[in-house]
């Protein structure tokens, strides 16, 4: 990521016309962002909009029903835009709010970043997370599901690899639906030119989601120098999601034992797949997987302080806030960087890089060409 100083940035309609000086003529808007960095829209590519955050976000969606779970996912929105995210991408939950917010969102009825939905997960039956998703079993009924989610107009498919944190009797790195199951669904997701991810947390299910053809990996926990180079060869965005079982640990008195003792199985395995994915350059995009116990709406800044606080470089961060996360969703043909004939989706914060919280400064959010300001 380079930086450029004294820059002016014309837009018109929502998109990018030019970049350089001489663009403010009279009669034209100017906006004075001298003492400010211009970035590119942050990109969450992995939350769950119908959770809450609470410790037992499951039964809280379970209690609320759908108004009070519309009403609060409409909050969480805003929160995401005031956060600087631009665009996300909601793995899983309520499907039919999701599809009717988005459509509310594009209406400009709620204010919010742009939604990417995968509607409901494809799990086997007493998967992870079976509670929200819909339970497939063998590659022909797993076939019917992708195109059940497809047909109500969802813009991805998730599927469940492996076992997870918060079910309870499932282990994280078990795997579960299988790589004929997986591959069903994406034949499916790929002739209608949709994508897919996997949430993956053990080793098995990260080679046979990856063999399947799966599009992002989700996690990302057991990786290997094997699955590493699988996923640069086939051209993977990992999603590693860090800060979501460190929230766990760090809220651990309040929480099931099961669920803290899981999340210490796998948090050392985590921040090592991390690594080991970044040091061998793996393209990586941030997703907070908000929603999750303790994980609440809004906080974008904690992954990218983990991100930090793992190694990577200032630039890096920003690289895979933006660009990395439009490469995810398959959209870095029109977002992801400021440049001429993009979407004007602007992420803007104080000039403080050499700040050790600079990625807590959001001061304005522009989504298509449309100024938000949050202070």
């Amino acid at each position: 990521m380079q930086f450029h100083e004294g820059q002016q940035i014309w837009i018109e309609d929502g998109i990018i016309k030019n970049i350089g000086k001489g663009f403010d003529k009279p009669g034209r808007e100017v906006i004075d962002l001298q003492r400010m960095l211009v970035l590119p829209g942050w990109i969450d590519a992995h939350l769950h909009l119908t959770l809450t955050g609470e410790a037992d976000p499951i039964s809280q969606w379970q209690q609320d029903g759908v108004v009070i779970t519309a009403i609060k996912a409409v909050t969480y929105l805003k929160k995401h835009l005031q956060a600087g995210v631009t665009v996300l991408r909601d793995l899983g939950g309520d499907c039919d709010i999701v599809l009717e917010l988005k459509k509310a969102q594009k209406a400009g009825l709620v204010e919010g970043p742009e939604i990417y939905t995968s509607g409901k997960a494809l799990t086997m039956t007493g998967g992870h997370i079976y509670q929200i998703s819909k339970e497939v079993d063998g590659p022909d009924i797993a076939r019917k599901g992708a195109r059940e989610e497809l047909k109500k107009g969802v813009d991805l498919l998730k599927v469940i690899a492996t076992g997870g944190i918060l079910t309870q009797g499932v282990k994280p790195g078990s795997p579960q639906l299988n790589e004929d199951e997986i591959r069903a669904i994406v034949e499916e997701a790929h002739k209608a030119k949709r994508r897919v991810s996997a949430h993956v947390e053990g080793k098995e299910g990260i080679m046979n989601a990856l063999r399947a053809g799966v599009d992002t990996l989700e996690h990302g926990i057991g990786l290997d120098l094997e699955a590493v180079e699988m996923i640069k060869n086939k051209s993977v965005v990992l999603i590693p999601t860090l800060a979501a079982p460190r929230l766990i640990l760090r809220h651990r008195e309040e929480l099931p034992i099961e669920m803290v003792k899981k999340a210490e199985e796998v948090v050392e395995e985590h921040k090592h797949s991390f690594a080991l994915a970044y040091k061998k350059g793996c393209k990586i995009a941030v997703g907070t997987d908000a929603g999750t116990p303790f994980n609440h709406h809004g906080k974008y800044y904690i992954e990218l302080a983990e991100m930090l606080a793992d190694g990577m470089k200032i630039e890096e961060v920003l690289q895979v806030a933006s660009l990395n996360g439009a490469v995810a969703l398959g959209i870095d043909d029109r977002c992801g960087n400021i440049e001429v004939g993009k979407i004007a989706n602007l992420t803007i914060i104080d000039d403080c890089l050499d700040d050790r919280e600079w990625y807590r400064n959001v001061r304005m959010v522009m989504y298509y060409g449309k100024l938000i300001r949050i202070i």
